[in-house]
């Protein structure tokens, strides 16, 4: 599974800065994605692994589904850390 992960942001990091790329069903620019996949830690694959692994409706393009999740993984993540923060603080 982290295998398929990785691959996904390989080739993602091989196309053009100028391709388009659908995220959510949106189609945006390669060099964007990019730019959002290289913020991408250990911590961001486990949680994708762990989304997959709980969803519980039909998935039906588990490529498009990652690749998405990588994505929003990021904004995800440093989101939940931003209100953990100003919870403690």
């Amino acid at each position: 599974f982290a295998y398929e992960l990785c691959a996904i942001i390989a080739e993602v990091n091989l196309m053009r800065y100028d391709f388009r790329v659908k995220i959510g069903g949106e189609a945006l620019d390669a060099g964007l994605v990019k730019e959002v996949f290289a913020c991408l830690t250990h911590d961001h694959l486990e949680r994708v692994m762990d989304s997959f692994n709980t969803c519980v409706s039909e998935i039906r393009n588990k490529k498009a589904y990652l690749r998405t999740a990588l994505y929003n993984s990021v904004f995800e993540l440093e989101a939940g850390t931003i209100n953990d923060v100003n919870w403690i603080g």
